[in-house]
């Protein structure tokens, strides 16, 4: 069975991605920050879909989390395709945002992704058809709303 590993599994467009790929016969890594809901999400699963579902809590906003899942990907069973699917915006004037949040985002929609990406092409050269999605938004692109990134 092939083995995905999905970011923002336990809501919304990531919780849609780990249903479909369980339903195609995915084993699962699911990667969320509220451990509570990825047990649920991962009892879930198992009973309806049959599959394996390993549970990964890690906060992408910051260095330890990003690193947990880094980790995963360089060691145990080895994942067939990556979900980078976690993300967030935020709403309101630029100048009136907290920087810690905005650096909050930027660490979760930007250096989560592209630091498991690099982490996943270097054991590319050990199983060369791994694949990896990315999953980002056009809400910013949303006429009628401030967001500032």
């Amino acid at each position: 069975m092939p083995t995905s590993l999905v970011t923002g599994a336990t809501a919304g467009i990531g919780a849609a991605f780990v249903s479909r790929l369980a339903a195609d016969g995915h084993d699962l890594v699911l990667v969320a920050r509220t451990e509570t809901r990825l047990h649920e999400v991962a009892t879930e699963i198992r009973a309806k879909y049959k599959v394996e579902a390993e549970v990964l809590p890690a906060d992408l906003s910051t260095a330890d989390g990003r690193l947990a899942v880094e980790k995963r990907l360089s060691s145990g069973s080895p994942v067939d395709l990556l979900v980078n699917n976690a993300g967030f915006g935020t709403r309101g004037r630029f100048e009136d945002a907290d920087i810690d949040w905005l650096q909050a985002q930027l660490d979760v929609n930007i250096r989560g992704p592209n630091g498991l990406t690099l982490q996943r092409n270097y054991v590319l050269d050990v199983k060369p058809a791994t694949q990896i999605l990315a999953r980002r938004s056009v809400r910013t692109l949303a006429k009628g709303e401030s967001l500032t990134l």
